[in-house]
């Protein structure tokens, strides 16, 4: 079907055929009741796709093919999906362009190159492969009229040796959405009658095998990921990092995009789990690893300032949403936080092409499949011992914290509490691999008083930000400067009812289920040795030599052998 600038939904059948010219002879030929076949031309198509040498649009879930009959061209961007019944459902988008060449149409303005800038960042398209296909166009149509197209494709697939190119004979059934019913008794009896078979790879996947071409992962395996009760503490921290590592960088694709905040939102939180397991295992790690914190640090800071206006603009549209009298009144609102949105999506997506952020990438994929350093010391303590430690130090620190928070309590006073009850159950989590279910359970319990506190601090600053744009913005009109005023007033009541909330969730960290998993954190931490307190027994008594037998190795004041 013709391909218009902008977004569109491409459904259709695709099915593998030996030869397409029986299939047109059966078309050409058909009397079906009710159904009109009528021949609609035949096309010669060019058409070369692109990606980076990193893969970023394949990653993304999407190709890049340019389509160019000699004088102009169509870009279009593609998403890659399975076929769901032998039907495959993608969004495509397309441009007009009028240059083919790469480091031209990447810049010529339009809703594929809208989208295709922030995948592929400074990295530039290099050409995957051409194919060249004669394709044959049949309209199908009932009484209610057309209801789809059908495409006879001859493709050639060049490869190594161009005098014996690859060929691939397909059958495309394209129909709208909302004519897959209409078209389904038609596509089985041709499928039928044309010995047609359901093809379960497209024409793009088809000539990556044909090539030899093959997509390369963000990065190859980094090392184990499973958590046991055997493992030392340096062993977890990495197993913690690798699975908190692989998720950042797979959703870097769907962030750069933007079409789906919860990516965002993932390689976010990702992030923040890492910077997280660097803190509280940074006694236990090597200076080459700890020398990666401020980094990660960057990287959280970074992706903070989008996921956060994102949930203003969700929150907002909750309220846009329900039968508030101003709704109309807060339009030009949202419209102030969309373009400030915008704004720091751009400054996010120069982060994510800094040289920073590829340095930040390339030196964890080098750590983290070596693993700890088997050489320092403090990173063999045995993981339960660890776990012991830091998870009642955690819950110590909370309980600081909320022991003296009531009603009337600062604002500050829940965020900082907040953020410790972030910190626990992190540190839980870490560690349920091997305390099952008295950790879950346990984590559970902070996660719903993390979520009282979360969603208080999150009323307070939109509050904040709504007070902050009434008094800064002169483009905001009187009206809705009052539907905002009215918003901020609701946020206070939420805030007020999740204060009263706060005493029955935090009652939890004291109950049997913290009971039950402290008494699993000292069985397991039971009799172990500790290889810091053996360390301590073997250094030289003060006054002698270093070189005076007191112990196998020389080790410095952090533990590690000089």
């Amino acid at each position: 079907m013709a391909a218009t600038d902008g977004a569109v939904t491409e459904v259709e059948w695709q099915f593998n055929a030996v030869d397409v010219r029986p299939v047109a002879r059966w078309l050409d030929q058909a009397v079906l009741p009710g159904v009109t076949i009528a021949p609609a031309g035949i096309k010669r198509l060019n058409d070369a796709y692109f990606d980076t040498a990193s893969w970023r649009m394949h990653r993304a879930g999407y190709t890049c093919r340019l389509r160019w009959d000699g004088t102009r061209g169509e870009l279009t961007l593609k998403s890659m999906a399975d076929p769901d019944e032998g039907i495959r459902t993608r969004e495509e988008v397309n441009q007009g362009i009028s240059d083919p060449a790469p480091e031209s149409f990447v810049s010529q303005p339009g809703p594929a190159v809208d989208m295709l800038a922030p995948l592929i960042g400074r990295e530039p398209l290099r050409l995957l492969f051409a194919l060249e296909t004669e394709r044959r166009l049949y309209n199908v149509a009932d009484a209610e009229g057309t209801f789809g197209e059908i495409a006879l494709d001859t493709t050639t697939i060049p490869v190594g040796d161009e005098d014996h190119p690859v060929r691939l004979s397909r059958v495309e059934v394209e129909v709208p959405a909302e004519g897959v019913d209409r078209a389904r008794a038609f596509v089985s009896l041709l499928a039928a009658e044309a010995s047609l078979s359901s093809s379960g790879t497209s024409k793009f996947e088809a000539a990556l095998l044909a090539t030899g071409l093959h997509p390369e992962p963000a990065f190859h395996d980094l090392g184990p990921t499973d958590i046991h009760a055997d493992q030392t503490i340096g062993e977890v921290a990495f197993a913690i990092l690798r699975r908190q590592f692989a998720i950042v960088v797979a959703n870097e694709a769907g962030t750069r995009l933007g079409r789906d905040i919860e990516e965002l939102h993932d390689m976010r939180v990702a992030a923040r789990r890492m910077r997280a397991a660097m803190s509280q295992f940074r006694p236990y790690l090597s200076t080459t690893a700890r020398a990666l914190e401020p980094e990660i640090r960057w990287l959280q800071r970074a992706l903070g300032p989008v996921r956060d206006l994102d949930v203003q603009i969700e929150h907002l549209d909750q309220v846009l949403a329900g039968p508030m009298e101003q709704r109309d009144d807060l339009i030009p609102y949202r419209d102030l936080l969309i373009a400030q949105r915008d704004r720091e999506r751009k400054r996010l997506l120069t982060a994510l092409d800094s040289r920073r952020y590829r340095r930040l990438v390339e030196r964890f994929a080098a750590l983290l499949p070596r693993g700890p350093a088997r050489t320092y010391v403090p990173g063999r303590v045995a993981a339960p011992i660890v776990a012991r430690d830091t998870v009642v130090a955690r819950r110590r620190k909370l309980r600081k914290l909320g022991d003296r928070i009531s009603r009337a309590s600062a604002p500050e006073e829940y965020h900082a509490a907040r953020i410790e009850a972030k910190k626990l159950r992190y540190a839980v989590e870490f560690f349920e691999p091997i305390y099952g279910r008295r950790a879950a359970e346990f984590a559970t319990a902070v996660k719903q008083l993390q979520d009282v506190l979360g969603d208080h601090q999150d009323a307070m600053v939109a509050m904040e930000t709504l007070r902050r744009h009434a008094q800064v913005s002169r483009k905001l009109p009187p009206a809705t400067i009052l539907a905002m005023g009215a918003m901020a007033e609701g946020y206070r009541l939420e805030a007020a009812e999740l204060r009263s909330r706060f005493p029955r969730a935090y009652k939890a960290l004291t109950g049997r289920t913290w009971r039950r998993l402290q008494e699993r954190l000292d069985e397991r931490a039971a009799g172990l040795p500790d290889p810091r307190k053996e360390q301590v027994e073997r250094r030289p008594a003060a006054g002698s030599s270093k070189f005076g037998g007191q112990g196998d190795e020389n080790v410095d004041m952090h533990g590690q052998a000089s």
